[in-house]
């Protein structure tokens, strides 16, 4: 996930902003957007999300062919990826996107510049490309510039690029088809599910415990070990480690781009990595003045006041949870993207104090129904019980899907 600069609200833009935009501001109903979709996922500035039929729609950036319609364009409303049927999950990475597809096989669209589509190329492609070599997958998620799968004998498989070991295969040589991941499945237990983020990636295994690899500069990987944090040779591993979750199991994980969130079996979620913005959910140590302020945790930390998660999602500089009665989010809310109805939550980080940031967690507006949610860079996306698709935040790509480019700091429903 990329690095992009802090925005600086000023009182103007808010009061448009939080106003809405699309159909569904205008209309009274922020969430009558009219597009009905059964899972969805955020990327960096685009979105994808699963019809009936296992159809495949996506909106926001293109410049890559990340919607994977055959075109260039971006779109401020879903259009439809071309030649995928029967698609069973999807997953938005950085500028690329990839589906599951109900026979096993996965295809992905958009940049390859790092080996990402997984088909042995560097072009990008406008249109599906299927992986090679992968067959019998349960699990799809795409990094930045990486993509990961779990196949059903609980293996993990992944490919792209590779130059912290996000790939988790020994090495720091970068796969333009799929390379196995070290240990799991075989001497480690089985993976369910795997999380690939901004230069690591994260599984979690059969026994609840979670084992991350890759860049660990902010403590992404969980383990607690000290390290340098001082490039070029900043902390890294080439296969995985387990993140020292203190005997609790996990359920559920994501990786962000330098931090990672999993909910614990008791429903409280826990968060490692960086915590500049308070995606962590808790604010800074402090152990002097200056230089002495710690931002981040090569431990996880249990969000501050959240219990009864259900899922988690990581972004660039924000988080997320869906829990019992709504979504909850925190960390950088500079373009909206905690859903709260403001750019900024009520508990800022100190001592740093920065205006747009909350480490403690707010509730996104409208959404009792929500099941599921997924963070992107700037902005977030999640999936109703009534099939509503609803984003909010950054939208200077389209990427809420509102028909327009306006920002909303308060969610809205995908226009049809």
């Amino acid at each position: 996930m990329k690095k992009i600069p802090i925005y600086i609200a000023i009182l103007p833009i808010i009061l448009l902003f939080v106003s809405g935009c699309g159909n569904g501001a205008s209309n009274g109903n922020p969430l009558a957007g009219g597009f009905r979709a059964q899972q969805v996922s955020s990327g960096d500035y685009h979105a994808c999300a699963i019809q009936g039929g296992g159809i495949v729609m996506c909106w926001g950036a293109n410049g890559s062919g990340q919607l994977g319609n055959g075109s260039a364009t971006g779109s401020v409303t879903p259009v439809r990826t071309s030649n995928i049927a029967n698609a069973t999950r999807v997953s938005a990475g950085g500028a690329h996107s990839c589906a599951l597809i109900n026979d096993g096989t996965i295809r992905c669209w958009g940049d390859d510049g790092f080996g990402q589509l997984g088909n042995n190329a560097t072009l990008p492609a406008l249109t599906p490309v299927q992986v090679a070599g992968v067959a019998g997958a349960v699990d799809i998620s795409g990094g930045e510039g990486h993509t990961c799968a779990v196949i059903s004998n609980g293996t993990v498989w992944c490919w792209g690029l590779n130059d912290y070991g996000q790939l988790g295969n020994g090495t720091q040589t970068t796969a333009f088809t799929p390379v196995r991941v070290s240990s799991i499945g075989t001497t480690l237990p089985k993976a369910v599910s795997v999380s690939a983020g901004g230069a690591h990636t994260c599984a979690l295994l059969a026994d609840g415990s979670v084992f991350c690899w890759g860049n660990n500069s902010s403590g992404q990987l969980g383990n607690g070990a000290s390290f340098t944090n001082t490039p070029p040779s900043p902390a890294i591993s080439t296969t995985p480690i387990q993140a020292n979750l203190t005997g609790v199991s996990a359920t559920a994980l994501s990786a962000g781009a330098d931090h990672t969130c999993a909910v614990m079996s008791d429903s409280t979620v826990r968060c490692w990595g960086d915590d500049t913005f308070g995606q962590l959910g808790i604010p800074y140590t402090v152990i002097g003045v200056g230089p002495g302020v710690i931002t981040f945790s090569t431990f996880p930390v249990p969000v501050t006041g959240l219990s009864n998660a259900i899922g988690v999602t990581g972004g660039l500089r924000h988080s997320c949870a869906t829990v019992s009665g709504g979504v909850r989010c925190w960390g950088d809310d500079s373009s909206g993207q905690l859903g709260n109805g403001a750019f900024f939550g009520p508990a800022p980080v100190d001592p740093i104090n920065l205006p747009d940031t909350t480490w403690s967690p707010v509730s996104a507006i409208g959404l009792a129904a929500a099941t599921g949610v997924s963070a992107g860079s700037l902005h977030t996306c999640a999936h109703l019980s009534n099939d509503v698709i609803a984003c909010w935040g950054n939208n200077t790509y389209g990427q809420l899907g509102s028909g327009g480019f306006s920002a909303s700091a308060i969610p809205l429903g995908v226009t049809d």
